[in-house]
């Protein structure tokens, strides 16, 4: 993936994996709507995690040199409503990555972040 990668980027993917999951049923989409969940907590290029379930914040993006340690509205709203969306369209349908179970961890509901000075 070209830098820099951002919050929103991981996001749209895995609502459009969610649109073609719905639409063909196919477990393909779940897995790769996984694999963009999963970017946020460190399984992408730089293996960094972005976010924090435990604050609810969300780091503004990824560059070549490392994490952008910014922390914007629009990423910490691009993590909350990923988190969101695989729940709404694989978590609470109990559907799973193929190649196992999804891990606990990675499903803890994000805190709303709170705002500091």
């Amino acid at each position: 993936m070209p830098f820099d990668q951002q919050p929103l980027e991981a996001w749209a993917t895995i609502v459009a994996c969610g649109e073609a999951f719905v639409s063909t049923g196919l477990p393909r989409w779940s897995a790769r709507a996984d694999m963009a969940w999963r970017w946020f907590h460190g399984d992408n290029d730089r293996s960094l995690a972005l976010a924090n379930a435990a604050t609810g914040r969300c780091c503004d993006g990824l560059t070549p040199r490392g994490v952008n340690t910014t922390v914007g509205a629009e990423s910490v709203l691009a993590f909350h409503l990923a988190y969101h969306a695989m729940d709404d369209l694989f978590w609470q349908a109990g559907i799973k990555e193929k190649a196992g179970l999804i891990d606990a961890d990675l499903q803890t509901r994000p805190v709303a972040a709170a705002h500091t000075q």
